[in-house]
């Protein structure tokens, strides 16, 4: 049994130390602004990170072939040694906390990723309701992927 307790604590350790699978939520205020894609001054950016990702989300306005759009694109850097499952999902709001708009995209991500794109995060509106956005919520659920049968 004395032998047993340290290797139990050992499995318990490794396992709190993995951390998948995991949430990670950020809220706050925003004032978004309206720029192109290289125009990252213009670029509202909330940082979200845990042991195993680091998440870098970008919000502004734009146009999409004709169409604006609130863009809520985030660049993911996989910290693990496994592919890890991401699910994104960013709401945003008006001062008396009604939904403007939201987007979700999900997708694995490679071990060691580096700057991963989930480049279609994004909703249409008109941008007399992008005008009114003043609250971000972001959640992001990290998990192993599902093997495919």
């Amino acid at each position: 049994m004395q032998k047993l307790i340290p290797i139990m604590m050992l499995v318990l350790a490794t396992t709190t130390v993995i951390g998948v699978p995991s949430v990670l939520r950020k809220s706050g205020d925003c004032k978004l602004e309206v720029g192109g894609m290289l125009e990252d001054k213009k670029v509202f950016t909330v940082e979200l990170a845990n042991s195993d990702v680091q998440l870098t989300c970008k919000f502004r306005g734009g146009d999409f072939f004709g169409e604006f759009t609130v863009f809520a694109n985030p660049s993911i850097s996989n910290k693990s040694a496994k592919k890890l499952m991401v699910s994104y999902n960013v709401a945003f709001f008006d001062k008396a906390g009604e939904l403007i708009a939201c987007a979700e995209q999900s997708g694995d991500v490679d071990a060691d990723a580096k700057n991963h794109q989930f480049g279609s995060c994004m909703s249409k509106l008109s941008q007399e309701e992008f005008a009114k956005i003043t609250a971000y919520k972001v959640v992001v659920y990290v998990s192993e992927p599902v093997k495919k049968k």
